[in-house]
């Protein structure tokens, strides 16, 4: 069975990849620790740079 993990961003700790439950609790803190979804645009750019990579 796959799990599904999703990109979280820190400011000073940088990107980890979280599963989808555990990024939503930690997303549903009024203080996330200065933890954010990785944005959009970015996690399209890095699919893009490992298809040319392919």
């Amino acid at each position: 069975m796959k799990v599904k993990k999703i990109a979280v961003v820190h400011p000073l700790l940088g990107e980890r990849l979280l599963t989808i439950d555990h990024a939503e609790r930690l997303m549903s803190l009024r203080n996330t620790g200065g933890w954010e979804y990785k944005k959009e645009e970015e996690v399209k750019e890095v699919k893009a740079k490992k298809a040319k990579k392919d």
